[in-house]
This record gives C-alpha cells, sequence and structure tokens, in this order.
C-alpha cells in the first residue's frame, strides 16, 4: 500500500493547526481550573439568547392558555425542537413534560425562592371574555429587561445534557402555586444547534488555517524553492555536470547546504578532471611501446620460418587487443 505523500507545506501548516488545538485546549482547561468553568458559559452566548427567546415564547403562550392545555403546548415545542422539555417547580418537583430522573446536583439549581404574587394566573377554560384584558395587564418581555436567571450542567450514566431558566410563570392553585423553571435535555452537547452551532466554529477553524497559509506562504515558498533547486542540481551533479552551482545567497542552513553541495560539486569535478588526466598520461605512455612491439613483430614475421608463424601470429593479435583497449582507455579519458 503506497503511503500519503504530504508536501513539506501541508506538514507546517497540520503540525500548526495541532499546536493551535493544543494551546486552546491547554488555556481552556487553565481558565477552567482556574476560574470553575462549568458548562454555563456555554450560555453566555447565541444559546443562551435562544434559550431566553424561548422561555419567554412559552411564557407567553402558556399565560393565555388554562393549565389543563399545558401539556399539548409543551409537546409542540418539543417537536419543534427535538428536544425534551419539561417544567419543575420551585421545589425541584417536575410539574409536566415526560418523567425524568433529576440528577442531584441539577435539583438543587431548580430551588426557586421567588414569590408568586407578581405572576398572574392562567385563565380558566371558561374565562376567555377577560383573555384580551390579561393579556394587555401582563408584564411584556422588554430587551432592557435583565436576562432570566439560567444554568447548564451535564449529567453521566448515560451522559445527558440539562439546561434551565427560570419562567415568570407560575403553576398550580392559591398557596400550592410555585414559580416554574423550564429545563431542556438533551443527549448531545450541541443540543442539535440550540446550545451550540459547531458550523460558525468550523468557519473560524477555516478561516484561520487559511490566513495563517496565506502568512506561512511566503516563509514555506522560499524553503521549498531552495530545497527543489538543490534536488535539480544533485541530479545534474550525479549525471556527471559537476560544473553546476546553487546561489549561496541564504544565511541560513540551507545556504549552509547549498555551499557544501558546491564544494562537493567542485571536488568531485576536480577529483574526476585529475582521473582521466592520470588515465590518459597511462595510455599515451603505453601507445608507444605497444607500437614498438607491432614493429618489431612485423620484422620477426618476414625473417621468421614457418614454424614459428603460428606463434607469431597469436602475438600479433595480442598486440592488437592490447592497442584498442588503449585507444578506449584514450577515447574515455
Amino acid at each position: 500500500m503506497a503511503r500519503l505523500r504530504l508536501p513539506l507545506y501541508g506538514k507546517i501548516l497540520l503540525w500548526f493547526l495541532v499546536n493551535l488545538m493544543v494551546l486552546g485546549l491547554l488555556g481552556f482547561g487553565f481558565m477552567r481550573a482556574q476560574f470553575r468553568l462549568g458548562f454555563d458559559w456555554m450560555l453566555a452566548g447565541p444559546g443562551g439568547e435562544r434559550l431566553e427567546q424561548l422561555g419567554e415564547s412559552l411564557t407567553d403562550e402558556l399565560r393565555r392558555t388554562p393549565e389543563s392545555d399545558w401539556p399539548p403546548v409543551l409537546e409542540r415545542h418539543e417537536a419543534a425542537l427535538g428536544l425534551t422539555l419539561a417544567l419543575f417547580g420551585s421545589d425541584g418537583i417536575q410539574q409536566l413534560g415526560p418523567p425524568l430522573e433529576v440528577p442531584d446536583e441539577l435539583r438543587s439549581k431548580l430551588i426557586d425562592k421567588r414569590r408568586t404574587e407578581d405572576m398572574p394566573p392562567p385563565p380558566r377554560p371558561d374565562d376567555a371574555r377577560n383573555r384580551g384584558r390579561d393579556r394587555e395587564r401582563e408584564p411584556k418581555p422588554g430587551r432592557d429587561q435583565p436576562p432570566k436567571p439560567r444554568f447548564m450542567m451535564r449529567s453521566s450514566d448515560p451522559a445527558r445534557y440539562w439546561a434551565g431558566i427560570h419562567l415568570a410563570l407560575a403553576h398550580g392553585e392559591a398557596s400550592a402555586r410555585r414559580p416554574l423553571t423550564l429545563v431542556i435535555v438533551s443527549d448531545s452537547l450541541s443540543g442539535g444547534g440550540f446550545f451550540f452551532n459547531p458550523w460558525p466554529w468550523a468557519g473560524l477553524v477555516a478561516g484561520g488555517l487559511l490566513v495563517s497559509a496565506l502568512i506561512w506562504l511566503p516563509l514555506v515558498g522560499g524553503i521549498t524553492r531552495a530545497i527543489r533547486r538543490t534536488n535539480d542540481a544533485s541530479r545534474r551533479i550525479a549525471d556527471g555536470d559537476f560544473g553546476t552551482r546553487l546561489p549561496a545567497g541564504r544565511q541560513d542552513e540551507l545556504g549552509e547546504l547549498a555551499s557544501s553541495v558546491n564544494a562537493m560539486a567542485g571536488q568531485l569535478g576536480a577529483y574526476v578532471a585529475e582521473q582521466r588526466r592520470i588515465t590518459a598520461d597511462v595510455a599515451h605512455e603505453l601507445c608507444s611501446p605497444i607500437a614498438r612491439m607491432q614493429m618489431a613483430l612485423g620484422v620477426i614475421e618476414q625473417r621468421g620460418t614457418p614454424e614459428q608463424a603460428t606463434y607469431l601470429g597469436k602475438l600479433d593479435t595480442e598486440l592488437q587487443h592490447m592497442a584498442k583497449l588503449v585507444e578506449e582507455v584514450l577515447a574515455f579519458s
């Protein structure tokens, strides 16, 4: 199986991203340890605004609806959000919604000591005539009002995420009326995008990576160009072009590498030139004795006997072979 080839530029960007992630996790862990941050910080942004808008919308709708008709209203909001919704009283006891096993650490957050005198009761089923006047005297939520108390936490076995907000709404009759708290339960941290929308963060990471790529491009481009020139020069030197030289103007390790390659090419060229000179000198020195031997052999062949002709012919063949080898050495040098 072929290994994935990642260019140097990609490796630098990858490790830069890993470095940012490690620094971010370390910074988040330090802040959480120093300031004892829980999951409430997730409600400080758009997630908290969505939770407050849901609380205001649900409060306004339930105020206009008899308590006997509250379950369908809650179920309709559940279906729209894809989350589990429940209403709890100020004593931590669930009043509406599917039965939930509330962890102990959440029950303490459900305790609500607000007074119910300022919370008008919902209309009765037979009191439709006064609904308009009731809505006129109900306090309407405004943008200038401070945000309502809200919280978020995580429970385990099974892992669930709980978010809640105290509503300006009470439940019950007369002395049994208690303020209500809306609790939202999700199996994931994002809550289907209600608590936390990962796409803006993904866009931020992609934008940061793009900006980093543009910032690092000149530096990494200079490094990769220098490495590419060194590779090309090494190939030419390996092919015998010892006159190849690299620009040695850089004042860093790549500049030192270029100087070393230039020195190596010069030394190899000098070494090969010296070897060729010595080879040529030796070949020239061998040419003269071989020529003299061939002349002497020719004289002997003219004066020799027929019995000697066979041996003299073999000797002449060997001398011709030696002469051919010397010519090849001269041609190589």
